[in-house]
């Protein structure tokens, strides 16, 4: 196996959160009014605060980006690579700033694994990493580049991201193919990114107490992981460390 590919491949995380600490503290009325009726269903279901905390990270429109965290592998030798990571944390705008600042190891505009400089990877970034930063660098007013663009692109026209999580289904399209960045980690014996927190606390980290470099851990966790499962899933004998 030829690992010189893994040296191209930008793995990349984010973790998101709600706009506001919790729905009553929103005085933004326009605001909630979107929010109750999109979500009417959940707010039945769960309540107006518990269906904010569920719902309002997911969504780009009504969250916000907090930290994006990327990696690199760099080959030592044929068979050991350093991951190298770094973070983006401040506010979303630092962050997204941050990010597009990379073109000394992204060219943005080229967004294909030839001409590329490098080719995103992740877990789940088609359906949800890419178009959440694409959204918010729209919604921030910067300029939304190629590698990020997917609008009207069909799975076959993209070939400049590898997303494990579409991988490991091997062609089959349902829910049951759906599976976790923790699930694969575990199948693969590789240590749980999770060990400390996970998706459904960083909102109550970043409001509560506001530990941003705990979040940024737990990010930069899920890249290392997201490497170590796509170097399992192509069976190479690579070892990377940190």
């Amino acid at each position: 196996m030829n690992n010189t590919i893994l040296e191209k491949m930008l793995f990349i995380d984010i973790e998101t959160t709600t706009q506001h600490p919790s729905i009553s503290e929103c005085t933004d009325e326009k605001f909630k009014e979107i929010f109750r009726r999109r979500f009417a269903k959940e707010i039945a279901e769960l309540g107006e605060e518990e269906a904010y905390n569920v719902k309002g990270p997911i969504y780009p429109e009504i969250g916000k980006i907090i930290c994006i965290s990327i990696g690199m592998i760099k080959l030592k030798s044929p068979d050991l690579g350093q991951f190298f990571t770094k973070s983006f944390v401040g506010t979303e705008q630092e962050i997204l700033a941050g990010l597009l600042s990379l073109r000394q190891i992204v060219d943005w505009d080229k967004p294909g694994p030839v001409d590329a400089k490098c080719i995103l990877s992740g877990h789940n970034l088609l359906n949800f990493d890419i178009p959440y930063i694409a959204k918010r660098i729209i919604i921030n007013k910067f300029k939304l580049p190629a590698i990020f663009n997917l609008m009207g692109k069909k799975p076959w026209d993209i070939k400049h991201v590898i997303d494990t999580k579409e991988l490991w289904k091997m062609g089959v399209f349902d829910g049951a193919s759906n599976s976790a960045l923790d699930t694969l980690s575990w199948a693969f014996g590789i240590q749980s990114p999770k060990d400390d927190i996970s998706g459904k606390d960083v909102k109550d980290v970043y409001w509560k107490t506001g530990d941003i470099p705990r979040i940024a851990t737990y990010c930069e966790k899920d890249i290392f992981s997201q490497a170590e499962v796509y170097i399992n899933m192509i069976g190479s004998d690579l070892k990377i460390v940190r």
